[in-house]
């Protein structure tokens, strides 16, 4: 009996074996079927239609950790290498994503949630393109309530907050809104009450009673605590100020930089003074306000008369000599700086941005680079042409190269008329199959490039001769 039992206990288990094998045969030949009629699909094979519904879907859910999620989904499909714009359309879904993320920030979010929905508020700024204030208007005052807030939690979203608010404006929010908060990062810098009537009146805000966390503390000196949250803050309106004066006159730029009894170039001093070993952004900080002044100085040298010393463009910029003094002799003090008090990571980074800047202000020498895109190669050739791209790279991130083909407004930013069908710049196809012959003679050249460059600059600046 045990025998025919077991016998029969094997048959059973081959027959439940076959229709298994059969239901998943039909399963697949189904999902083969769906494949066939979906007419988007990303790199990785999952239709973008459905990643951007799901992530959709997150945004409502009441887990942050959840809303983060979708919030990082929909990052990356905007940045995302599409063949065509269709492939990026949310158009189905963008009042939706837009609803979401502004009950976010006035929820208020959590430090990560705050800064995942002000980079995605930014791409879809791109995405909308130019002049469209209505969509500004809407995410203004909710940005600015998250600025001028004063939750210990948020304090830190405090310049992302800024800089997503200047770069809407540039991009999407009209002449009007950007001279608006063009002085509003001004105030900031200046230490000043930073409100500034705010126009809403297409604004979709339901929250305006909710102004307990508004208490225009800005302008306060900050205490000793807070200190690197207030420095990072003065940063982003140094970097915001300057971003939007990029659409300005020279001569608008000169006056609005030089106020009475007051100058721009004041705040930027701090900053460059500002130093602390305990804040890793501390660099970070002193590197932006460097590109600024270099901006500036660039601005002044095109009003200034032919081959002018570095003091008659700060003139220009400032009252005080000894504000355009100290200005300068830390720029060149940093460009050659062998301190020890810095990693040599960091110190290396710093003085080469510094150099730049050093180059322009006492030299005339403006930075160049040349950016391969899709269809394009963008050749940089100013302070103001770097800021801007700096800016759009920020956002866009790995889709930088990309956008031209996805993103009007960038283009016409960048001032590219014609964008070929090429993948790299505006020539040929230079496509490497990774791991192929040339791709690994291609490496070891950049490597050993990479040697050259760093030998030349620790022995030409003595980092091994300190002691």
């Amino acid at each position: 009996m045990g025998k025919k039992s077991k016998i029969k206990a094997l048959q059973k288990k081959n027959a439940n074996d076959d229709s298994d094998v059969e239901d998943d045969g039909g399963t697949v030949a189904e999902s083969m079927e769906d494949g066939m009629s979906t007419p988007v699909r990303t790199k990785a094979g999952v239709p973008s239609r459905l990643i951007i519904s799901e992530a959709v879907e997150k945004l409502s859910e009441k887990r942050f950790t959840t809303r983060e999620s979708g919030l990082e989904q929909l990052i990356k499909h905007f940045q995302t290498s599409y063949d065509s714009t269709e492939d990026l359309s949310i158009d189905s879904y963008q009042e939706t994503i837009l609803t979401q993320l502004l009950r976010s920030i006035r929820r208020p979010p959590s430090l990560k949630e705050g800064k995942l929905c002000t980079h995605l508020l930014c791409l879809l700024g791109l995405y909308l393109g130019a002049d469209e204030v209505e969509f500004f208007t809407n995410v203004e005052k909710p940005l600015r309530q998250l600025i001028d807030g004063t939750r210990p939690e948020l304090v830190e979203m405090r310049g992302n907050a800024l800089s997503c608010l200047s770069f809407l404006a540039f991009i999407c929010g009209g002449v009007d809104a950007g001279y608006r908060t063009w002085e509003y990062c001004a105030r900031i810098l200046r230490h000043e009450d930073p409100t500034v009537p705010i126009d809403v009146e297409n604004s979709n805000d339901d929250s305006s009673s909710d102004t307990s966390d508004s208490d225009s503390s800005i302008g306060e000196k900050p205490a000793k605590d807070s200190l690197a949250q207030q420095y990072a803050l003065q940063s982003a309106a140094a970097t915001s100020w300057v971003l939007l004066s990029t659409l300005r006159t020279p001569e608008e730029v000169l006056q609005r930089c030089m106020g009475d009894s007051f100058s721009l170039l004041d705040p930027l001093l701090e900053l460059l003074q500002y130093h602390d070993t305990a804040n890793p952004g501390s660099m970070d900080i002193k590197i932006a306000a460097g590109k600024s002044v270099a901006y500036l100085w660039e601005v002044a040298a095109s009003g200034a008369p032919v081959a002018s010393e570095p003091e008659v463009c700060g003139a220009l910029l400032c009252d005080d000599p000894n504000t355009v003094h100290n200005i300068l002799e830390i720029v060149k003090q940093v460009a050659k700086d062998s301190s020890k008090r810095i990693s040599k990571k960091d110190r290396k980074e710093q003085r080469t941005e510094f150099r730049a800047v050093d180059d322009l202000i006492f030299k005339g020498e403006a930075p160049t680079e040349s950016a391969r895109m899709q269809g394009a190669v963008i050749e940089v050739n100013s302070f103001q042409e770097l800021l801007v791209v700096e800016a759009l790279r920020g956002v866009l991130g790995s889709g930088f190269h990309s956008s031209l083909r996805l993103f009007s407004v960038v283009k016409e930013v960048l001032g590219v008329e014609y964008v070929t069908s090429d993948m790299d710049g505006a020539g040929h196809d230079l496509k490497v199959n990774k791991g192929s012959t040339a791709d690994k003679s291609r490496s070891n050249c950049r490597k050993q490039d990479r040697r050259s460059r760093q030998m030349e600059t620790d022995f030409g600046d003595g980092d091994y001769g300190d002691d």
